[in-house]
């Protein structure tokens, strides 16, 4: 019994090592809320966004954007510099 313990205790040197960290769930996050923005302001404009329809979009909460954007303004603004960035 002790011996079994003991295995399951040594880390394995074949172990999977895809387990996706806190900061990237959230970096994939917050990447999935601001193309699903993106698309909405592309079809509808500016005025049509908001955070709960931006996380639905996503395949999120309608409640998970205002977590990482605490408002609309803040929503675009992190979009404008996610479309910079990407060009």
């Amino acid at each position: 019994m002790a011996r079994a313990v003991r295995r399951a205790q040594e880390p394995r040197d074949d172990a999977p090592t895809s387990r996706r960290t806190q900061v990237e769930r959230r970096d994939e996050a917050e990447r999935r809320i601001l193309e699903a923005a993106a698309l909405i302001v592309a079809e509808n404009g500016l005025e049509a966004i908001t955070l709960a329809e931006a996380g639905a979009r996503a395949g999120y909460s309608r409640g998970l954007p205002s977590h990482y954007f605490k408002t609309k303004a803040d929503l675009l603004s992190a979009l404008g510099a996610y479309i910079i960035d990407s060009f």
